[in-house]
Protein backbone atom coordinates (compact mmCIF):
# COMPACT_ATOMS: atom_id res chain seq x y z
CA UNK A 1 0.00 0.00 0.00
CA UNK A 2 1.10 3.39 -0.97
CA UNK A 3 1.53 6.61 1.45
CA UNK A 4 -1.76 8.26 -0.22
CA UNK A 5 -3.49 5.28 0.86
CA UNK A 6 -2.55 4.98 4.06
CA UNK A 7 -3.69 8.52 4.57
CA UNK A 8 -6.88 8.31 2.59
CA UNK A 9 -7.51 4.88 5.21
CA UNK A 10 -6.48 7.30 8.33
CA UNK A 11 -8.53 9.92 7.31
CA UNK A 12 -11.82 7.63 6.92
CA UNK A 13 -11.08 5.73 9.86
CA UNK A 14 -10.76 9.24 12.01
CA UNK A 15 -14.40 10.93 10.43
CA UNK A 16 -16.31 7.20 10.84
CA UNK A 17 -15.86 7.81 14.02
CA UNK A 18 -17.26 11.50 14.61
CA UNK A 19 -21.28 11.43 13.69
CA UNK A 20 -20.91 15.18 12.93
CA UNK A 21 -18.49 13.58 9.45
CA UNK A 22 -21.47 11.82 8.06
CA UNK A 23 -21.73 14.06 4.77
CA UNK A 24 -18.17 13.88 4.66
CA UNK A 25 -17.33 10.09 5.39
CA UNK A 26 -20.68 9.28 2.27
CA UNK A 27 -18.21 12.08 0.10
CA UNK A 28 -14.48 10.19 0.84
CA UNK A 29 -16.16 6.80 0.36
CA UNK A 30 -17.44 7.59 -3.21
CA UNK A 31 -14.44 9.25 -3.79
CA UNK A 32 -12.03 6.95 -2.28
CA UNK A 33 -12.08 4.19 -4.80
CA UNK A 34 -11.49 6.45 -7.94
CA UNK A 35 -8.85 8.12 -6.30
CA UNK A 36 -7.44 4.43 -5.36
CA UNK A 37 -7.56 3.38 -8.87
CA UNK A 38 -6.14 6.41 -10.27
CA UNK A 39 -2.98 6.28 -7.71
CA UNK A 40 -2.88 2.62 -8.64
CA UNK A 41 -2.80 3.49 -12.71
CA UNK A 42 -0.09 6.28 -12.26
CA UNK A 43 2.05 3.91 -10.11
CA UNK A 44 2.14 1.01 -12.93
CA UNK A 45 2.48 3.84 -15.59
CA UNK A 46 4.76 5.01 -13.98
CA UNK A 47 7.13 2.20 -13.67
CA UNK A 48 6.98 1.34 -17.56
CA UNK A 49 10.42 1.74 -19.10
CA UNK A 50 11.22 2.15 -22.57
CA UNK A 51 14.99 3.21 -24.10
CA UNK A 52 15.85 3.49 -27.71
CA UNK A 53 19.07 3.77 -29.34
CA UNK A 54 19.21 4.67 -32.48
CA UNK A 55 22.82 4.81 -34.94
CA UNK A 56 23.62 5.52 -38.52
CA UNK A 57 26.17 6.05 -40.64
CA UNK A 58 27.08 6.12 -44.37
CA UNK A 59 30.12 5.20 -46.23
CA UNK A 60 31.31 6.99 -49.35
CA UNK A 61 32.84 4.64 -52.12
CA UNK A 62 35.27 6.65 -54.59
CA UNK A 63 36.51 3.73 -56.75
CA UNK A 64 37.57 1.58 -53.21
CA UNK A 65 39.19 -1.49 -53.23
CA UNK A 66 38.60 -1.69 -49.15
CA UNK A 67 36.86 -3.61 -46.31
CA UNK A 68 35.48 -1.27 -43.89
CA UNK A 69 33.53 -2.74 -40.80
CA UNK A 70 31.02 -1.03 -38.86
CA UNK A 71 30.45 -2.86 -35.03
CA UNK A 72 27.13 -2.88 -32.86
CA UNK A 73 27.75 -3.42 -29.33
CA UNK A 74 24.37 -5.19 -28.17
CA UNK A 75 24.49 -5.29 -24.59
CA UNK A 76 22.37 -6.50 -21.18
CA UNK A 77 20.65 -2.85 -21.75
CA UNK A 78 18.55 -3.75 -24.91
CA UNK A 79 16.02 -6.63 -25.65
CA UNK A 80 15.36 -5.80 -29.39
CA UNK A 81 17.82 -5.48 -32.44
CA UNK A 82 17.05 -4.36 -35.88
CA UNK A 83 19.86 -3.60 -38.96
CA UNK A 84 19.02 -2.30 -42.33
CA UNK A 85 21.73 -1.78 -44.79
CA UNK A 86 21.29 0.01 -47.98
CA UNK A 87 23.80 -0.50 -51.23
CA UNK A 88 24.06 2.12 -54.07
CA UNK A 89 26.95 1.55 -56.74
CA UNK A 90 27.53 3.15 -59.85
CA UNK A 91 30.05 1.14 -60.80
CA UNK A 92 32.04 -2.07 -59.06
CA UNK A 93 30.54 -4.35 -56.77
CA UNK A 94 30.18 -5.10 -52.62
CA UNK A 95 29.56 -7.78 -50.43
CA UNK A 96 27.98 -6.57 -47.15
CA UNK A 97 27.48 -9.10 -44.14
CA UNK A 98 26.04 -9.07 -40.98
CA UNK A 99 27.99 -10.99 -38.28
CA UNK A 100 26.58 -11.85 -34.78
CA UNK A 101 29.25 -11.50 -31.91
CA UNK A 102 30.15 -15.58 -32.40
CA UNK A 103 31.69 -14.40 -35.46
CA UNK A 104 28.41 -16.11 -38.14
CA UNK A 105 27.50 -14.38 -40.76
CA UNK A 106 24.06 -13.64 -40.03
CA UNK A 107 23.38 -12.67 -43.48
CA UNK A 108 25.06 -11.64 -46.46
CA UNK A 109 24.31 -9.73 -50.05
CA UNK A 110 26.50 -8.55 -52.98
CA UNK A 111 25.63 -6.01 -54.87
CA UNK A 112 26.64 -5.76 -58.61
CA UNK A 113 27.05 -3.00 -60.86
CA UNK A 114 28.34 -5.31 -63.96
CA UNK A 115 25.42 -8.25 -62.50
CA UNK A 116 23.00 -9.66 -65.29
CA UNK A 117 20.45 -7.05 -64.46
CA UNK A 118 22.28 -4.24 -65.05
CA UNK A 119 24.59 -5.40 -68.26
CA UNK A 120 24.66 -3.37 -71.11
CA UNK A 121 23.57 -0.60 -69.62
CA UNK A 122 25.63 2.31 -69.39
CA UNK A 123 25.55 3.46 -65.58
CA UNK A 124 27.23 6.71 -65.88
CA UNK A 125 27.40 9.20 -63.21
CA UNK A 126 23.23 9.22 -62.89
CA UNK A 127 22.60 5.69 -63.27
CA UNK A 128 22.94 2.69 -60.07
CA UNK A 129 22.18 -0.50 -59.25
CA UNK A 130 20.78 -0.96 -55.43
CA UNK A 131 19.82 -3.25 -52.57
CA UNK A 132 18.94 -3.35 -49.24
CA UNK A 133 18.63 -5.63 -46.24
CA UNK A 134 16.83 -5.65 -43.19
CA UNK A 135 17.09 -8.07 -40.20
CA UNK A 136 15.20 -8.19 -36.82
CA UNK A 137 16.25 -9.67 -33.88
CA UNK A 138 14.21 -10.26 -30.58
CA UNK A 139 16.72 -11.17 -27.42
CA UNK A 140 19.59 -10.62 -29.72
CA UNK A 141 22.66 -12.37 -28.76
CA UNK A 142 24.96 -9.82 -26.56
CA UNK A 143 28.19 -8.77 -27.73
CA UNK A 144 29.56 -7.38 -30.42
CA UNK A 145 27.96 -7.03 -33.97
CA UNK A 146 29.49 -6.56 -37.18
CA UNK A 147 28.11 -4.92 -40.19
CA UNK A 148 31.48 -5.65 -42.83
CA UNK A 149 31.75 -3.86 -46.21
CA UNK A 150 34.53 -5.48 -49.00
CA UNK A 151 34.55 -2.85 -52.06
CA UNK A 152 36.10 -3.57 -55.32
CA UNK A 153 36.48 -0.48 -57.53
CA UNK A 154 33.08 0.56 -56.08
CA UNK A 155 32.16 3.99 -56.53
CA UNK A 156 28.77 4.71 -54.74
CA UNK A 157 27.71 4.67 -50.67
CA UNK A 158 26.34 2.08 -48.07
CA UNK A 159 23.85 3.32 -45.15
CA UNK A 160 24.21 1.47 -42.34
CA UNK A 161 20.91 2.03 -39.22
CA UNK A 162 20.48 -0.08 -35.74
CA UNK A 163 18.20 0.00 -33.79
CA UNK A 164 18.77 -1.21 -30.19
CA UNK A 165 15.21 -1.00 -27.93
CA UNK A 166 14.50 -2.14 -24.34
CA UNK A 167 10.96 -2.48 -24.25
CA UNK A 168 9.42 -4.92 -21.15
CA UNK A 169 6.61 -6.07 -23.16
CA UNK A 170 9.00 -7.14 -26.18
CA UNK A 171 8.20 -10.78 -25.39
CA UNK A 172 4.63 -10.14 -25.15
CA UNK A 173 4.26 -8.40 -28.10
CA UNK A 174 4.42 -9.65 -31.42
CA UNK A 175 7.66 -8.73 -33.86
CA UNK A 176 5.38 -6.91 -36.01
CA UNK A 177 4.13 -4.65 -34.08
CA UNK A 178 7.28 -3.56 -32.38
CA UNK A 179 8.74 -3.16 -36.50
CA UNK A 180 5.49 -1.20 -37.39
CA UNK A 181 5.90 0.79 -34.07
CA UNK A 182 9.89 2.07 -34.79
CA UNK A 183 9.71 2.25 -38.49
CA UNK A 184 9.39 5.70 -38.52
CA UNK A 185 12.62 5.95 -37.05
CA UNK A 186 14.91 3.81 -39.04
CA UNK A 187 15.12 5.01 -42.61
Amino acid sequence: MTDNEVFLLFVMTLLSQNPKFTVMKKLIRNAALPVMMLMAVSVTSSGQEYIKLERSKTLHLDNNSEKTEMPIKVTVEYNYLRVKIQGQIHKGDILIELIDPDGEVQRDFKIEAGSAAAEGIDLGDKGYVASEIEKSYREPERGNWTVRIRAENATGQVRIYSLQIYNPRTNLIELEQIEKDTDEHIG
